[in-house]
């Protein structure tokens, strides 16, 4: 949820993935592994859906 609060906030910035996952604490692969729990999906996909819409 936090991570996609913070895509909902940057993405227009177009910010790497290792800016999420600093600014939530985590390595870019723990990100990664926790979106593809929660969504089935990894976490630049996420991002990517979001410059999408």
């Amino acid at each position: 949820m936090r991570f996609r609060e913070l895509v909902e906030q940057h993405y227009r910035n177009h910010p790497p993935l290792d800016f999420y996952a600093r600014k939530l604490g985590v390595t870019t692969a723990r990100l990664n592994a926790c979106c593809g729990v929660a969504t089935g999906r990894p976490s630049l996909a996420l991002i990517n859906d979001r410059l999408l819409t």
